[in-house]
Protein backbone atom coordinates (compact mmCIF):
# COMPACT_ATOMS: atom_id res chain seq x y z
CA UNK A 1 0.00 0.00 0.00
CA UNK A 2 1.61 3.59 -0.55
CA UNK A 3 -0.25 6.83 0.17
CA UNK A 4 -0.30 9.94 -2.38
CA UNK A 5 0.40 13.37 -1.31
CA UNK A 6 1.46 16.75 -2.98
CA UNK A 7 3.04 19.53 -0.82
CA UNK A 8 0.57 22.94 -1.35
CA UNK A 9 1.21 26.19 -1.03
CA UNK A 10 -0.68 27.97 1.61
CA UNK A 11 -0.60 31.55 -0.38
CA UNK A 12 -3.18 32.03 -3.19
CA UNK A 13 -2.02 33.15 -6.81
CA UNK A 14 -1.76 36.98 -7.03
CA UNK A 15 -4.54 39.23 -8.61
CA UNK A 16 -4.79 40.96 -11.21
CA UNK A 17 -6.32 44.13 -12.04
CA UNK A 18 -6.34 44.18 -15.70
CA UNK A 19 -3.04 43.13 -16.78
CA UNK A 20 -1.13 44.20 -13.66
CA UNK A 21 -0.11 42.13 -10.90
CA UNK A 22 -1.70 43.82 -7.98
CA UNK A 23 1.76 43.98 -5.66
CA UNK A 24 1.49 41.49 -2.18
CA UNK A 25 -1.77 40.22 -3.21
CA UNK A 26 -0.44 36.45 -3.32
CA UNK A 27 2.87 34.48 -5.53
CA UNK A 28 3.00 35.41 -8.74
CA UNK A 29 6.76 35.09 -9.14
CA UNK A 30 9.10 32.29 -9.55
CA UNK A 31 10.06 31.03 -5.99
CA UNK A 32 12.03 28.54 -4.62
CA UNK A 33 11.83 28.17 -0.40
CA UNK A 34 13.33 25.22 1.32
CA UNK A 35 12.90 23.78 5.23
CA UNK A 36 15.41 21.75 7.14
CA UNK A 37 14.20 18.42 8.61
CA UNK A 38 13.32 19.13 12.03
CA UNK A 39 15.25 17.94 15.26
CA UNK A 40 15.98 18.59 19.29
CA UNK A 41 18.75 19.22 20.14
CA UNK A 42 18.95 17.06 23.66
CA UNK A 43 22.39 17.87 25.38
CA UNK A 44 25.69 17.75 24.55
CA UNK A 45 28.36 14.67 24.39
CA UNK A 46 32.58 14.69 26.03
CA UNK A 47 34.20 16.78 23.48
CA UNK A 48 31.11 19.57 23.39
CA UNK A 49 29.77 18.52 20.59
CA UNK A 50 25.60 19.16 20.47
CA UNK A 51 23.77 15.77 20.63
CA UNK A 52 20.86 16.20 18.48
CA UNK A 53 17.47 13.82 17.72
CA UNK A 54 15.87 14.32 14.19
CA UNK A 55 12.21 13.53 13.60
CA UNK A 56 13.27 11.00 11.21
CA UNK A 57 8.72 10.64 10.23
CA UNK A 58 9.46 6.84 10.80
CA UNK A 59 8.19 6.23 14.64
CA UNK A 60 5.23 5.01 14.43
CA UNK A 61 4.26 5.99 18.47
CA UNK A 62 4.83 9.87 16.87
CA UNK A 63 1.74 9.56 14.33
CA UNK A 64 -0.79 10.24 17.16
CA UNK A 65 0.34 13.38 17.82
CA UNK A 66 -0.21 14.79 13.93
CA UNK A 67 -3.30 16.62 14.29
CA UNK A 68 -3.48 17.37 10.89
CA UNK A 69 -4.72 13.42 10.75
CA UNK A 70 -7.91 11.62 11.67
CA UNK A 71 -7.80 8.95 13.41
CA UNK A 72 -8.74 6.44 10.76
CA UNK A 73 -5.86 8.13 8.23
CA UNK A 74 -3.27 7.79 11.42
CA UNK A 75 -3.45 4.22 11.71
CA UNK A 76 -3.10 3.99 8.02
CA UNK A 77 0.47 6.19 8.31
CA UNK A 78 1.19 3.98 11.28
CA UNK A 79 0.62 0.77 9.11
CA UNK A 80 2.57 2.77 6.26
CA UNK A 81 5.81 3.16 8.35
CA UNK A 82 5.66 -0.23 9.35
CA UNK A 83 5.60 -1.43 5.72
CA UNK A 84 8.27 0.94 4.85
CA UNK A 85 11.08 1.14 7.52
CA UNK A 86 12.89 -2.06 6.69
CA UNK A 87 12.89 -1.15 3.37
CA UNK A 88 14.38 2.57 3.81
CA UNK A 89 16.81 0.98 6.25
CA UNK A 90 17.95 -1.78 3.42
CA UNK A 91 18.03 0.82 0.64
CA UNK A 92 20.71 3.17 2.75
CA UNK A 93 22.64 0.40 4.43
CA UNK A 94 20.92 -0.68 7.57
CA UNK A 95 19.00 0.11 10.92
CA UNK A 96 21.88 2.14 12.23
CA UNK A 97 21.82 4.46 9.02
CA UNK A 98 18.06 5.57 10.12
CA UNK A 99 18.79 6.08 14.14
CA UNK A 100 17.06 9.53 14.84
CA UNK A 101 20.60 10.79 16.72
CA UNK A 102 22.66 9.67 13.20
CA UNK A 103 23.62 13.36 12.34
CA UNK A 104 25.69 12.54 9.18
CA UNK A 105 22.58 10.94 7.51
CA UNK A 106 19.46 13.36 8.35
CA UNK A 107 21.78 16.33 8.49
CA UNK A 108 24.92 16.20 6.14
CA UNK A 109 22.59 14.23 3.80
CA UNK A 110 21.14 17.19 1.68
CA UNK A 111 18.59 15.04 0.38
CA UNK A 112 17.35 13.82 2.85
CA UNK A 113 17.64 16.72 5.52
CA UNK A 114 16.29 19.79 3.35
CA UNK A 115 12.87 19.90 1.34
CA UNK A 116 13.24 22.43 -1.54
CA UNK A 117 10.39 23.54 -3.62
CA UNK A 118 9.87 26.15 -6.49
CA UNK A 119 6.99 26.63 -8.71
CA UNK A 120 8.00 23.59 -10.77
CA UNK A 121 7.58 21.10 -7.35
CA UNK A 122 4.46 22.92 -5.64
CA UNK A 123 1.91 20.77 -6.94
CA UNK A 124 3.92 17.40 -7.46
CA UNK A 125 2.16 14.60 -5.94
CA UNK A 126 4.54 12.53 -4.07
CA UNK A 127 3.60 8.59 -3.71
CA UNK A 128 4.99 6.54 -0.78
CA UNK A 129 5.60 3.46 -2.97
CA UNK A 130 8.99 5.59 -3.94
CA UNK A 131 11.74 5.35 -0.74
CA UNK A 132 12.90 9.21 -1.37
CA UNK A 133 9.21 10.51 -1.68
CA UNK A 134 8.47 7.88 1.75
CA UNK A 135 11.10 9.71 3.87
CA UNK A 136 8.71 13.34 3.06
Amino acid sequence: MSIRFAIKSTVDKAKKEGDAIVRFSGTSEAFKGSEERDSIVIGVDGGGNPKIIFNTGLDPERVELYRWYTKEEQEIVKKQIEEMKPLIAKNYGGDAIIEPTNAFFWKKNRDVNILSLNNQDADKFYDTKYITHALL
